[in-house]
């Protein structure tokens, strides 16, 4: 009977474990959402502003395009948009509250990559990327602010 009672009380702890592992692990904003540069004027893709979770690097997927590699920067601000990102011809004006336009990365066709920045721990609630692809380019990918992997 104590054997059978020893190995209840470590299945619930080992339960409790995992659920509380699962809760931390999801509070995290990894959803991939797409972006969009089509062939114009504009060289720049400005992605939606997207609610930063944790201090994971942000994520992005060069899925493809004619422009080989495309730049990134993450960026950060507290005014939240879902506009930009998918080639919407939007003129967004940018608050910038923080950037590390110091720190900026190749991103090549067909590759996925871990973008290391600081909004989170500079308390900036919100992450978006500023993407150039340059001019009479076209690219297109996915991205989150949050990452759950890691990738150069």
């Amino acid at each position: 009977m104590k054997v059978f009672k020893k190995l209840i009380c470590l299945a619930l702890i080992v339960l409790t474990l995992f659920s509380v592992s699962s809760f931390f692990a999801s509070a995290a904003n990894t959803s991939d959402w797409s972006w969009y540069k089509g062939i114009d004027g504009n060289t720049t893709c400005i992605t939606g502003h997207r609610r930063k979770e944790n201090d994971t690097s942000a994520y992005i997927k060069y899925e493809g395009g004619t422009a080989n590699p495309v730049v990134v920067r993450v960026c950060g601000t507290n005014d939240s948009t879902t506009l930009g990102g998918k080639d919407t011809g939007s003129n967004m004006t940018l608050r910038n509250t923080y950037n590390n336009y110091n720190d900026y990365y190749n991103v090549y066709a067909g590759t996925e990559r871990g973008l290391k920045n600081l909004v989170y721990e500079n308390g900036v609630n919100y992450a978006y990327l500023k993407i150039t692809v340059g001019s009479g380019k076209q690219a297109s990918g996915l991205w989150s602010p949050d990452s759950v992997g890691n990738y150069n």
